[in-house]
């Protein structure tokens, strides 16, 4: 996975889904986002804090993973080397 992609779709009856988007590459951290005209100016607009929120989530549980595969990687090194000894 090098993309992270986070969608907030709304869906009502027959109409179109409209949709805001926000991708994050995970590698060189740029980040792109995606609305759909309601979002910005008309009905959806209360949704855009709710999106933003999720993109937030999204960033820490990114960040925590990665903290605890360094914290991982530490222990193991560190019992190679009790081992070792």
């Amino acid at each position: 996975m090098v993309v992270l992609d986070i969608r907030t779709e709304v869906t009502k009856d027959d109409a179109p889904t409209r949709s805001i988007k926000t991708q994050i590459n995970l590698i060189d951290g740029d980040i792109s986002n995606a609305f759909d005209e309601g979002f910005v100016t008309g009905d959806l607009t209360k949704l855009v804090d709710f999106h933003q929120t999720q993109v937030d989530k999204g960033q820490q549980i990114i960040k925590d993973n990665l903290e605890a595969l360094k914290s991982l990687y530490e222990l193991i090194t560190a019992n190679e080397k009790d081992l070792d000894s």
